[in-house]
């Protein structure tokens, strides 16, 4: 791989600092990935779309609106059929008298009751069952780790995963040109340390490469597809991954639509709307009640026969005032339970605003670092590559091995320095769009 390929132009970073103002969205074909993806894009595209671990969660969202239809439901007046068939053969004695009795009676109903007047008891528990729906589904774009299958934990995951891989892929391919160049050394002189250095490097190719062998597993499990040959680098996935301009833009953004603090808001509407609800269920309600009945009869003693045929209907209204010592300590508990909602909302915008204000600090120092490490690598590139020109043109006269070693040393500390910044600039900008919503908006992926 050429140098140029590998390192990304500085303008790279400064654009994953900018603004989201033209942040892509995905594709068609992304959206619904066929293809081994190249892009951390569609490697999440894929992930999220394909992971059986996704599937079980839209598995589990499903059975739960269900619940929460359930509880719209029973809003609703509720009606019920009945039918009774019996039918019974029996003797009787009396004075000695046999007499036999026989009775069989077919007895069916129409039933409907419906609630007036409840004080919106009914209502108010399908709005907290809403609410709680709403809020497990935010809940599962975050990257809570204390709940299983997130959306946002699988993004991490794959983001992982990819930054492994892409990482992997062009330090093994740089190792390899750190082993042709001792290798070019020898053409100029041969010494212990020289022999040592190419016999280490030739054990960092080997390891590097079963490295990369572990890392194209890992992609292809979290990813379930196999990673396209030209996988872009991590300078284009930084560039990816546009963020707002400052702190201050961040934290607005994710106050108003970051999954976690959403997630909290749900949790508080769910928690006020059970309070009402139960405060709702200690006073009176009013209910209207209509039935239809036919009964059929036939009895029979003795011989004699009767039949009769009623039919009837009826209607009524029942008022209920609960008398029930349970029922305040009900209160009680759905109040502390608005409380502590309330409670985790607060933690939840402050952890936001931590995180978002000291993740845009250390990006600035990073950014920073970047410039230096990619001005050591290509300054030390540049050296080596002279000293390569004037081994293979034969003017060696001014060159010292050891100085030539010393100058790999460099130019391998420099990489592998170069290497560790690219992860953390990315891995700090995926926590900036996950805080914030916008990695999910801006990915055009499915949002819950």
């Amino acid at each position: 791989m050429k140098r140029t390929k590998f390192l990304a132009s500085i303008v790279y970073i400064l654009s994953a600092l900018s603004t989201v103002g033209n942040a892509q969205t995905l594709s068609q074909s992304e959206i619904a990935p066929k293809d081994p993806p190249r892009t951390l894009r569609g490697a999440i595209s894929a992930a999220i779309t394909l992971n059986p671990k996704t599937i079980s969660t839209d598995e589990f969202m499903e059975s739960l609106h269900y619940v929460t239809q359930a509880s719209k439901a029973n809003m609703y007046p509720s009606s019920g059929f009945s039918c009774t068939r019996f039918a019974d053969n029996s003797t009787m004695s009396t004075n000695h008298l046999r007499l036999p009795y026989k009775i069989s009676f077919l007895n069916c109903g129409v039933s409907v009751s419906a609630t007036v007047f409840d004080g919106g008891a009914k209502y108010y528990a399908y709005k907290s069952a809403q609410a709680h729906e709403a809020a497990t589904r935010a809940s599962f774009n975050t990257a809570d780790s204390r709940i299983p299958n997130t959306r946002g934990g699988l993004a991490n995951s794959t983001m992982s995963s990819y930054s492994e891989l892409a990482q992997m892929k062009v330090m093994v391919a740089y190792l390899k040109k750190v082993q042709n160049t001792y290798l070019q050394f020898q053409k100029f002189q041969t010494s212990d340390n020289l022999n040592s250095a190419i016999s280490q490097i030739e054990q960092a190719v080997q390891q590097g490469s079963d490295e990369l062998d572990a890392a194209i597993e890992q992609f292809n499990y979290v990813v379930t597809l196999p990673a396209a040959d030209d996988l872009e680098d991590m300078d284009s996935a930084i560039a990816s991954l546009k963020i707002p301009a400052s702190a201050e833009d961040a934290v607005k953004i994710a106050l108003s639509s970051g999954p976690e603090v959403l997630r909290r808001n749900l949790n508080v509407q769910m928690a006020e709307y059970s309070l009402k609800s139960q405060r709702a269920s200690l006073g009176p309600s009013v209910s209207v009640d209509a039935s239809w009945d036919k009964n059929n009869s036939n009895n029979q003693v003795n011989g004699a026969i009767d039949r009769y045929n009623i039919s009837g209907h009826s209607i009524g209204v029942t008022l209920r005032i609960p008398i029930d010592v349970s029922g305040i300590y009900y209160l009680k508990s759905a109040k502390k339970e608005l409380a502590s909602k309330i409670s985790e909302r607060s933690a939840a915008i402050a952890d936001a605003q931590n995180t978002i204000l000291n993740t845009y600090k250390r990006l600035e120092s990073e950014r920073k670092t970047y410039l230096a490490m990619n001005k050591m690598f290509e300054d030390q590139s540049r050296v080596i590559q002279t000293i390569l020109d004037k081994i293979n043109s034969g003017d060696t006269s001014t060159l010292v091995l050891s100085d030539m070693l010393d100058s790999v040393g460099l130019w391998e500390s420099s990489f592998f320095k170069l290497q560790s910044v690219q992860s953390k600039i990315l891995n700090d900008l995926f926590g900036i769009k996950q805080v914030t919503g916008l990695l999910f908006s801006d990915y055009s992926l499915k949002v819950y």
